[in-house]
């Protein structure tokens, strides 16, 4: 009867507040990750960390080319002509036999080999000088920008935690005021009842030790 009276003066109350505590009973924080997982993470997936280390490979490939250019460089190339005919020539030699002499032989190789030593070039040396002081100033923006990056993990990975940190003493506070709030739907049912009521209740609860009695 207790029940019946606490359900139908109660109901949507009563059904918020057993919603609330099935969800604080059945809710499981996952467990966070590391934050070196996070600084890992966004120094492989970040776009502006990429482009930093973009333009660092991009200024080692031009100071090797600048520094390159000064070194002594060996150049080889080769022709091969085929010819239909062979271009020849008759010359007498005071025999009945004449000299034959080949101007233009059927098949023909052209090899040339040239060989650059730079002794003296000042353009190519600010030129180098250059490319190199642009790759430390990239190296130096990489290191920045990477920096700027994790110190943008770190702070929002320490708010999560913090707010994590202040979740599970609001979910007890709140598990607390559902249980007072529970305990008050209870205490007006129950000072709501009739005295018809409560004597009803009382013979309901005193009829099993009589017919214990009778056995």
């Amino acid at each position: 009867l207790l029940i019946v009276a606490t359900v139908r003066t109660n109901t949507a109350a009563t059904a918020m507040v057993l919603g609330v505590l099935l969800g604080l009973g059945s809710g499981r924080e996952a467990q966070a990750q590391p934050l070196g997982a996070f600084l890992a993470s966004a120094d492989q997936a970040n776009l502006e960390v990429q482009q930093a280390a973009l333009a660092v490979s991009r200024g080692e490939a031009d100071v090797g080319q600048r520094y390159g250019s000064l070194l002594p460089s060996l150049t080889a190339s080769g022709i091969w002509t085929h010819n239909q005919y062979e271009a020849t020539l008759s010359l007498p030699n005071g025999t009945k036999t004449p000299t034959e002499v080949v101007i233009t032989p059927r098949n023909q190789l052209d090899a040339t080999l040239k060989l650059e030593v730079p002794l003296i070039d000042v353009s190519k040396w600010f030129q180098a000088a250059v490319s190199r002081e642009a790759l430390l100033a990239s190296e130096a923006r990489q290191e920045a920008t990477r920096d700027r990056i994790h110190r943008q993990v770190v702070v929002a990975y320490y708010a999560h935690a913090g707010a994590r940190a202040v979740l599970l003493p609001a979910r007890f506070l709140l598990f607390s005021l559902s249980i007072l709030f529970l305990s008050l739907l209870l205490s007006l049912s129950i000072s709501s009842l009739s005295p018809h009521s409560l004597s009803s209740l009382s013979l309901l609860s005193m009829r099993p030790s009589l017919q214990l009695a009778g056995a």
